[in-house]
């Protein structure tokens, strides 16, 4: 494998660690604190300790059946591992059952696509889910997912972050629940306040979610994506998640299940400027300007390439400091992390701050006329060649299409 990754460390107001236990762990966690001469518990009728990340099994789809709850209820009666396995978000019966409360902003008519793919993840793991949409009055949304909720503010939702979190609050489960925003600026605000309002712990920007029967854990990278820590969750908690962690979701242009009307903003708006620049966190294409890759020219030429191809260009970290780039199109664990379907690089050596920032790319094609560049170490198409020299020959064939 071309980019890898490892176990993280403890250390969450949830509890980060391995994961789910493998089979023989799983039994002796089952027997520790059994009187003798009792009968070993019913494995299959009482917990399912498959492995972390695996294939969910139909019966973990949404929760074991009423049956199989009773069964294993009645099986660990008395025993203390069914109270530590299932602590943290407890359902009428005594189990968990998660749900999903997306919550994201609309801009332009359209919520927040990260918002969107948390759904999907929702709808492939059999949980219920829902959306959330945050959208300023009299700002037009176009489409959304059946059964959500359309809570319009007054300005701008940024300005409304304290009575968001308390119309969301009355709206969402005090157990069981995961509140999922999209780590953008205003995902992450309002997570944050959702977390000191409510008193839930925050997870941010993660890249997975599974939720394995009563268990639900969140996979979130960290040292500069390096490595994964995998946090399991013990009851209501708010997260956020990194665009295209997930496969996207389709909206239908349906109306609002319910539509809340948010009062009390405590800051006053009084103006609005559209950001500049590209975002390269959510283009699909980027191509990635590096020392090799600096001169007027080149730029120029990388900037027609990004696009016919219908991508945006990025920066390593040298000529952002440099002032050639501003810092929203740095690449890098220091700037922005992207996952882009296609990431090509242009005179870029790949240091592990810079892959810190694209190691998650579908693919990565690399040119460089350094042989020793460490990104030929980690791409899937290594060129060995001057930027200047393949640049004129890549928008000849582009235009030539």
């Amino acid at each position: 494998m071309r980019r890898g990754g490892g176990a993280g460390a403890e250390g969450s107001p949830t509890r980060g660690g391995g994961g789910l236990q493998g089979d023989g762990q799983a039994q002796a966690a089952l027997l520790k604190g059994q009187d003798e001469g009792q009968e070993e518990p019913d494995r299959e009728a009482g917990l399912r300790l498959p492995g972390l990340f695996s294939p969910p099994q139909p019966e973990a789809r949404g929760g074991r059946s009423h049956a199989a709850k009773a069964q294993g209820e009645e099986d660990l009666k008395g025993d203390g591992f069914l109270r530590r396995v299932l602590r943290g978000a407890q359902g009428g019966d005594g189990l968990v059952s998660w749900q999903i409360a997306a919550i994201g902003e609309v801009r332009g008519g359209r919520v927040h696509p990260s918002s969107t793919e948390v759904l999907s993840r929702a709808r492939e793991l059999g949980l219920e889910a829902r959306l959330f949409a945050v959208a300023e009055r009299g700002e037009e949304v176009l489409a959304l997912p059946k059964g959500s909720v359309l809570l319009k503010t007054a300005a701008n939702p940024i300005s409304s972050l304290i009575p968001l979190a308390r119309v969301i609050s009355a709206r969402t489960s005090p157990s069981g629940e995961i509140l999922a925003l999209p780590s953008t600026p205003f995902g992450k605000a309002l997570a944050g306040t959702l977390s000191a309002v409510l008193g839930l712990p925050l997870v941010a920007d993660c890249t997975g979610l599974e939720v394995d029967g009563e268990r639900a854990l969140l996979l979130k990278p960290s040292l500069g994506d390096r490595f994964s820590s995998r946090v399991e969750l013990e009851g209501t908690t708010v997260a956020t998640f990194r665009p295209r962690s997930f496969k996207p979701m389709e909206l239908e242009e349906v109306e609002p299940e319910e539509v809340v009307e948010v009062e009390g903003a405590l800051v006053e708006v009084l103006g609005r400027r559209e950001k500049e620049g590209v975002d390269v966190k959510e283009a699909d294409v980027v191509l990635v300007a590096g020392r090799g890759c600096r001169g007027e020219g080149e730029l120029r030429l990388l900037e027609e390439a990004a696009r016919l191809l219908g991508g945006v260009v990025g920066a390593s970290r040298p000529l952002v400091d440099e002032g050639i780039f501003g810092r929203e199109r740095q690449v890098g664990f220091s700037g922005n992390v992207i996952k882009p379907r296609l990431y090509v690089s242009f005179g870029v050596s790949g240091s592990p701050q810079h892959q810190a920032g694209m190691r998650e790319s579908g693919k990565v094609v690399a040119i460089n006329s350094d042989p020793t560049a460490p990104i030929f170490e980690i791409c899937d198409l290594g060129l060995v060649a001057d930027c200047r020299e393949v640049l004129p020959r890549l928008l000849e064939k582009l235009k030539g299409r």
